[in-house]
């Protein structure tokens, strides 16, 4: 089996790592800017504001995290969001993308607990369900939540009996890394 598939199901089959809510931050698995600090909101929060001010992004635009585990980092967008330009709060809309009804509940608990009726959360299963003019996604854990191809010298990893084996083929891994002037690491 390729590694790709191991990673796939280690992250999101039945007993995956996100299948579950565990705890993230200093004390639980690992922790990001955003377990530390609201300031990485309020950086993209003014990154947002320039979109907008500058004609890339519209007041009506959907910002939209990806991955967003308990919700933190869109909730800090948001109080930003608020502190910053208040009136946005009126227009923008936003959401989460996650596969998981149990994260789906924790984040809206959160986001009811964090702003009541002041901020709709919508939630999406799946970037098929989306259909808007403009999106503005968010993606803190994105490089952490994507299966990826072990390469090393033109070689796939795989796993046989707990250990990596690199003797597999495939020219679009390949290719991606001839382009990226890569000869070993991770390739999604």
């Amino acid at each position: 089996m390729r590694f790709s598939d191991y990673m796939n199901d280690w992250l999101y089959g039945a007993e995956g790592y996100y299948a579950s809510y565990r705890p993230i931050g200093k004390k639980g698995d690992f922790y990001t800017a955003v377990s530390t600090s609201k300031f990485f909101g309020g950086t993209i929060a003014n990154h947002i504001i320039k979109r907008l001010d500058e004609g890339f992004l519209r007041p009506d635009s959907l910002i939209c995290e990806i991955g967003a585990h308990h919700g933190y980092l869109l909730a800090d967008i948001i109080e930003f969001l608020h502190t910053l330009r208040p009136q946005l709060l009126q227009t923008l809309r936003f959401g989460i993308l996650e596969r998981f009804e149990n994260l789906r509940t924790a984040q809206k608990s959160y986001f009811d607990e964090s702003f009541g009726n002041a901020v709709m959360l919508e939630h999406y299963s799946d970037l098929s369900e989306l259909d808007e003019e403009v999106t503005f996604f968010i993606a803190n854990e994105i490089f952490d939540a994507f299966p990826c191809e072990l390469f090393y010298k033109g070689k796939i990893g795989r796993v046989e009996h707990h250990e990596i084996v690199f003797d597999l083929e495939d020219s679009k891994i390949s290719e991606l890394a001839a382009k990226y002037k890569q000869d070993r690491g991770e390739i999604a």
